[in-house]
């Protein structure tokens, strides 16, 4: 939205590093993404866009960051809008399962040794009760 009013990039960028940095804090994985594309047909928001997306790579790579790339892998305006009003804002069901499908592929990639390993490393639940129970 605030691309859309052609607001300056980098208070979103700034409120985006303070994000990550309390994330890091709290011993998460941090994982960002770009700026979907807009099919507004506004060059400022395309410009601000662009801008934000290129500032979003050069912060994750300077943190050790993995990012979802949203915008290069939604560049098509049939993954927005939904008949008969087209919206080309919001993404449409096909688009939103690209979109998982990104959000997905760039978790595995944050994951040290994948999701499997992340699974292993869960605390298994303890069982109250006595060892038959545990064993039934």
């Amino acid at each position: 939205n605030d691309a859309h009013q052609c607001m300056d990039s980098r208070a979103l960028i700034n409120n985006l590093a303070s994000m990550i940095r309390a994330a890091q804090a709290n011993k998460t994985i941090p994982i960002i993404g770009t700026i979907p594309p807009s099919f507004r047909n506004n060059p400022c928001a395309d410009d601000i866009i662009a801008e934000a997306n290129a500032n979003i790579h050069s912060l994750a790579a300077g943190s050790n960051i993995v990012v979802a790339e949203i915008f290069d892998g939604m560049n098509n305006r049939d993954l927005f809008g939904i008949s008969p009003d087209r919206d080309p804002l919001h993404p449409n069901e096909q688009g939103y399962r690209v979109m998982a499908d990104i959000w997905f592929q760039a978790m595995m990639q944050a994951t040290p040794g994948g999701l499997t390993a992340a699974l292993r490393r869960r605390r298994r639940p303890r069982f109250a009760g006595s060892a038959s129970d545990r064993d039934a």
